[in-house]
């Protein structure tokens, strides 16, 4: 099992923006292929409100919205290797 950080990068120059969204994604375990279809799916979501104007720009914003995006996405990871219970 490895686990990798993906990139999404769009640039708009007309719009004067640039977004560099990361996410993880984990290999080698089948287990995780709904974890990784979902947190893809979760950021492009947020790139795409971001565009459309719907996040905070403001620096401090981002940078909380971020590190709860991470949060979010360790404790799915979490969830989803975690041996069924009986």
């Amino acid at each position: 099992m490895q686990v990798t950080s993906k990139v999404i990068h769009e640039a708009n120059k007309q719009k004067h923006y640039t977004v560099d969204a990361k996410y993880p994604q984990i290999a080698g375990d089948p287990r995780f292929d709904n974890f990784n279809k979902e947190a893809r799916a979760m950021i492009t979501k947020d790139v795409a409100a971001f565009k459309a104007g719907e996040t905070g720009a403001e620096a401090d914003t981002v940078r909380r919205w971020q590190m709860r995006r991470e949060n979010r996405l360790w404790m799915s990871a979490m969830k989803f290797a975690a041996p069924p219970t009986k």
